[in-house]
């Protein structure tokens, strides 16, 4: 999803960050532990991402010059069919990119949004993350 934000700045972008798929949670409706792993992964993912993102989200705004940039979900064609042809193939290049990091990291689509909809609801997993992330970043 390209969000406004216009920063790369780890607190904003754990709200940003997520592809938009059908999350597929275990019988009870509960997602399963997550790991350091995939902690470490998660926070990869988005720290390689995010200045793509922005770039994307820059570009898409040029092109359709108005104040409000639709919400772009990457496994939703009607929400990418809304934009200008050009601004399309930027979202999905987005979109192909964004999906091949996250396999690149060892998550799955699934578990990178299982993992983003967790730390949305969960402040210390939040943190654990940004701290990483931050870390990551020499700060």
């Amino acid at each position: 999803m390209l969000s406004k934000l216009s920063k790369f700045h780890p607190l904003s972008i754990l709200t940003a960050a997520s592809l938009i798929f059908t999350l597929s949670l275990n019988a009870n409706g509960q997602n399963p532990t997550i790991t350091s792993r995939e902690i470490t992964n998660y926070a990869q993912t988005v720290m390689i991402m995010e200045p793509k993102r922005q770039q994307a989200f820059k570009e898409i705004k040029t092109l359709i010059n108005t104040r409000a940039i639709p919400t772009i979900i990457c496994n939703d064609a009607n929400s990418i069919n809304l934009l200008p042809r050009s601004a399309q193939k930027i979202a999905v290049n987005y979109c192909n990119e964004y999906e091949e990091t996250v396999s690149k990291n060892n998550l799955t689509v699934d578990r990178f949004n299982q993992i983003t909809a967790e730390i949305n609801n969960n402040s210390v997993l939040k943190e654990r993350v940004q701290k990483l992330m931050m870390e990551k970043m020499g700060l």
